[in-house]
């Protein structure tokens, strides 16, 4: 198995019958990232998927691979991708013109399935995504249906619902909106997409939309898209769905899928007309294995997809346009090398990073910060994998069918597959990085894996494995249930007597989350020394111990757990020079609010790229242990 190796073949497929491959399509300048689902026995079908943006489209990637998979095991060419700026794909989400390069982008998606044989095209886009499909639809004027799955017929309702999450999640009041723009949890939309999103509107009503729409929609049949008789289709279906939230909402340790909702999307695009065969010679799409593009801040990097371990876990690899070639040959992704220095910047601290996932979020990670942190980081010198552990993203799923895994059994030994592709020589060469599950495996596969660096960023758990007396790593099960407090461990809970009871269900009830800054350290510390036998600092010590350098950035939720009533200890770690730590004020645990993401990714920038204590120009508010 080489590292530069790029198809997913049948074994990896969820099912038997087709072959899913990975590819950049588009404008070769600003290439879109895609997997193109390629049917055994093509009837000429093809259909495009078109999800949502933000944290919907984030959310949608699982159960647009499970819908990708049925239809191509039942002959239908099926492509699901990211729009430009999203995703895997080039460019960024500031980018101008980011609804005429959307609908572009299915526009694109179109052409190559036309280009590899497909004679019948059906569009299915989910949420937002209904909406830009429906206006691609009407752009296009041959495509043969269109399935809306729990749409938004206009982007004002999706803007509306965006910013009551916002608000939601919010640690601190930070609009961004005195220029016209929008926060939503995870992005920031500028004032130019959010007027194009107030005036899109896709409802299903207009005279050149497909004669046939299918739609999932809530319950409710006075939601989502309105049909007036005397327009739009000849032959539209409606389904009443069951939460939509269960699917694509913001909750993604509950990402699901409705195998009723793909299996009806499935038999109602089958249920068209018959359409012309394809070629003899099936679907052949042209696949690009590689893509160069411009990195954020300046810079050009190379990316590629990659399949590696014994078990094909997926991952792509991002490096300096001038360490790889772009021939996808087996030299990919040049593991060994020494750090390079950008132009004018300081030489980084790790020649290799390692992004991990956070939660059952693919690779692209919260709010697509691995995709922009590793195309920054590796036009400054350090080659970058994002990858999907077994059971989450585009890796081999270890769970029940149709089930995510964010704590998978497997997790470690991932972790070192990935550890060892990067650096198989050199292990000190790599930092590992995650958010919250990918803190945890992040911390878990440190001592084992002898990397350089680990960066974790709100642990809610920590290994027990490090908490408890050193014993067989490769005995502890990382599935097992998560506690409900920040710093807890995943060790079994054991009997405690009524008052150490007390004070662990009052702590972790949230109850005391209204005044938790106002409690003196010195209670925090009875709290916990009183209800817990275990010390989250002695997991942080056994990560140092073992050689590596240890990076631990906390918003104010996780920080009681791990931090409160326990400076001095974490001071004491501190002395040797390894470990630091920051507490970011504004920062909520799962990066939705953009005030406190932008603080925690600039201590992380300068703890990777090397400019270290002396150099820190510190955030307003962030404190640092270390």
């Amino acid at each position: 198995m080489t590292a530069g190796d790029t198809t997913m073949d049948r074994d990896h497929s969820d099912r038997p019958g087709s072959t899913a491959v990975p590819t950049w399509f588009g404008p070769v300048d600003r290439s879109l990232f895609g997997w193109v689902h390629i049917p055994e026995t093509p009837d000429g079908r093809g259909a495009v998927l078109c999800p949502s943006i933000g944290l919907e489209g984030e959310a949608s990637q699982f159960a647009f691979r499970s819908l990708a998979a049925g239809l191509a095991d039942a002959g239908c060419a099926a492509i699901r991708f990211d729009y430009d700026g999203t995703g895997d794909s080039a460019g960024e989400l500031s980018d101008p013109d980011r609804l005429k390069a959307w609908l572009d982008g299915i526009a694109a998606a179109i052409a190559l399935l036309r280009e590899a044989g497909a004679t019948q095209i059906h569009l299915v886009g989910a949420r937002l995504g209904a909406a830009f499909a429906v206006r691609a639809a009407e752009i296009d004027g041959a495509v043969e249906s269109l399935a809306l799955w729990y749409p938004w017929t206009k982007g004002s309702q999706f803007l509306r619902y965006q910013r009551a999450l916002r608000r939601m999640y919010a640690v601190s009041d930070d609009p961004v909106s005195a220029d016209g723009g929008t926060e939503i949890p995870g992005f920031v939309l500028d004032a130019a997409v959010t007027v194009d999103l107030k005036d899109l509107d896709g409802s299903a009503t207009g005279p050149d939309v497909p004669s046939t729409v299918l739609i999932i929609d809530a319950a409710d049949p006075k939601s989502g898209v309105v049909l007036r008789p005397g327009a739009g289709p000849d032959h539209a279906v409606r389904r009443a769905g069951t939460d939509a939230d269960e699917l694509f909402g913001v909750e993604l340790m509950r990402a699901a899928v409705s195998r009723q909702d793909i299996d009806w999307i499935i038999e109602s695009i089958l249920s068209t007309a018959t359409p012309t065969p394809p070629p003899t010679s099936g679907i052949r799409p042209t696949i690009r294995s590689s893509t160069e593009m411009a990195a954020p801040g300046g810079g050009t990097v190379i990316e590629r997809p990659v399949f590696f371990g014994t078990r094909r876990l997926f991952g792509i690899v991002t490096e300096p346009a001038d360490v790889g070639g772009d021939d996808g040959s087996d030299d990919a992704p040049r593991p060994g090398r020494a750090r390079i220095r950008a132009a004018g910047g300081p030489v980084p601290r790790f020649a290799s990073a390692i992004f991990l996932n956070a939660g059952s979020l693919h690779h692209v990670g919260p709010g697509r910060q691995w995709v922009e942190l590793g195309r920054r980081w590796a036009a400054a010198g350090v080659r970058c994998l994002r990858m999907d552990l077994g059971g989450v993203g585009e890796s081999p799923l270890v769970g029940p069918p149709g089930e995510l895994s964010s704590y998978p059994p497997t997790g470690l030994g991932d972790v070192a597959e990935g550890v060892h592709m990067m650096a198989p020589d050199d292990p000190r060469e790599v930092v590992l990085l995650g958010l919250c599950s990918g803190a945890y495996h992040s911390l878990l596969a440190a001592p084992s894996t002898h990397v350089g660096g680990v960066a974790v960023l709100n642990p809610l758990r920590l290994p027990s494995a490090l908490v408890q007396q050193p014993g067989s790593m490769g005995d502890l099960i990382a599935g097992a249930p998560m506690g409900n407090w920040s710093g807890g461990s995943d060790e079994p809970p054991v009997a405690a007597r009524p008052k150490r009871r007390f004070l662990g269900s009052l702590r972790d009830s949230g109850a005391l989350k209204p005044i938790s800054r106002h409690i003196p350290d010195r209670v925090w510390w009875a709290a916990n020394t009183l209800s817990h036998a275990s010390r989250p600092v002695d997991a942080l010590q056994r990560v140092v111990g073992s050689g590596s350098s240890l990076f631990v950035i906390l918003g104010p939720d996780e920080w009681p757990g791990i931090g409160r009533g326990r400076r001095h200890e974490l001071q004491r770690v501190a002395r040797n020079g390894v470990f630091s730590m920051a507490l970011v004020p504004n920062l909520d645990h799962n990066f939705h609010v953009a005030s406190g993401r932008r603080e925690a990714l600039q201590v992380l920038d300068e703890w990777v790229l090397g400019s270290g204590p002396g150099g820190r120009t510190t955030p307003s508010g962030v404190t640092f242990i270390g």
